[in-house]
């Protein structure tokens, strides 16, 4: 069975954000967002795999983003899949999407 799909508004200082989430469920039955759909909203003209790496350098060079990534999982680098918290604390730390 499929959860429907749904509009998440992320509000910024700037700039109110909609993102669209397809619900994947994890152990925790929480709604979570593949790394690879927010990459490919930063850099929608690259490859998946492309941008994925390039997301991950861009959290990587940012020392406050991952300090916050490791108070909520120490093996954040190896997740596939964010939590809402997870997806805020990155559009804060890097900005729109």
């Amino acid at each position: 069975m499929y959860a429907p799909l749904r509009v998440e508004k992320l509000a910024t200082e700037h700039l109110n954000i909609f993102i669209v989430i397809k619900p994947h469920l994890n152990q925790n039955n929480s709604i979570i967002m593949k790394r690879t759909e927010l990459a490919m909203k930063y850099f929608p003209m690259k490859s998946e795999a492309e941008a994925r790496r390039m997301l991950s350098r861009w959290i990587y060079r940012c020392p406050e983003l991952v300090d916050e990534f490791k108070k909520i999982s120490p093996y954040f680098y190896k997740k596939k899949e964010l939590s809402k918290k997870e997806v805020k604390l990155i559009i804060q730390y890097l900005g729109d999407p």
